[in-house]
């Protein structure tokens, strides 16, 4: 099963989220923290092509980003606690739902850390 975040899972993401039908195209990168490789950004794309400039980005630290892909938390209280932060068109939010909808189609198949550090905040 792919790791959280290593390539391979990006691209199971990314190919649960081309087989998404959404009413309106949305691009988002995501940019992740202080893992264990590092930075980690990638982009999702929802009825459009993943080049081009996002329409939103999210930054997360890692440790928000594993809670969240393992459903242990929702976006709106990483929002709260101040872990996510959100630029581009924030009119796009909505729009963004479906890529939570791709990294939940993929957690049965990712392995993830077995304890990732508490979320800060």
């Amino acid at each position: 099963m792919p790791v959280f975040l290593s390539a391979s899972w990006r691209q199971l993401v990314t190919d649960a989220a081309r087989a998404i039908d959404a009413d309106t195209p949305v691009r988002i990168e995501q940019v992740v923290t202080g893992g264990p490789d590092g930075e980690v950004r990638y982009v999702v794309a929802v009825g459009c092509p993943a080049d081009g400039p996002p329409d939103l980005t999210f930054e997360l630290p890692y440790a928000s980003a594993v809670a969240l892909a393992r459903g242990d938390e929702l976006p709106q209280d990483v929002l709260q606690r101040g872990d996510l932060r959100v630029r581009g068109d924030l009119r796009r939010l909505a729009d963004a739902l479906p890529v939570a909808g791709a990294i939940a189609v993929v957690r049965e198949q990712t392995t993830f850390p077995d304890s990732p550090p508490p979320p800060t905040g």
